[in-house]
């Protein structure tokens, strides 16, 4: 069967980012949905009574995603904020600060489903972070959602689906 054919992806399997420029992949644990939405931008040239031209081309993905539990690691990873760990066991104690004026970075996001032959890879070359929540609620696990943009890399790259005919385990860097 050829690789480009159609395949049913079933769930969401591992999520991961890097940072950008460089760095070791964190895991998002608990991973529950990744969302993308292809934000093109779209012009028309209407003259004589009826459009003449149209043009549309790809100008950035948003994305979203949902992520169960709290990784401090993972957090400060899609915030650019650093996690600090005093006392020892068993009385540790990890802190991570927010602060007005805190820029968020960009980095590369990557998820994973699996198909019936293989899977699928989903990879933002550069992603950035625009809104984060999270809910303490009774009766329910703390999930977190986020939403952003992913833009051009170096290469003009924005996003890649890797389709792979064996099961492969998202990259460390």
């Amino acid at each position: 069967m050829p690789l480009n054919g159609a395949v049913a992806p079933f769930g969401l399997r591992e999520l991961k980012l890097v940072p950008i420029p460089s760095g070791t992949a964190v895991a998002l644990p608990w991973a529950r949905t990744l969302k993308f939405t292809e934000e093109p931008v779209t012009n028309e040239l209407d003259a004589d009574d009826t459009t003449v031209a149209s043009v549309t081309f790809l100008k950035n993905v948003s994305w979203e995603l949902e992520q169960g539990g709290i990784d401090l690691t993972a957090y400060a990873a899609l915030t650019g904020r650093t996690v600090t760990q005093t006392g020892t066991t068993p009385n540790q104690v990890a802190t991570m600060k927010g602060k007005g004026g805190d820029a968020y970075p960009y980095f590369k996001l990557y998820g994973r489903a699996i198909t019936d032959a293989g899977d699928i890879h989903m990879k933002f070359m550069r992603a950035k972070v625009n809104e984060m929540e999270g809910e303490f609620k009774n009766g329910e696990f703390f999930v977190r959602k986020c939403t952003g943009i992913a833009i051009a890399d170096s290469n003009g790259d924005i996003f890649e689906i890797v389709r792979n005919e064996t099961a492969t385990a998202l990259p460390g860097t």
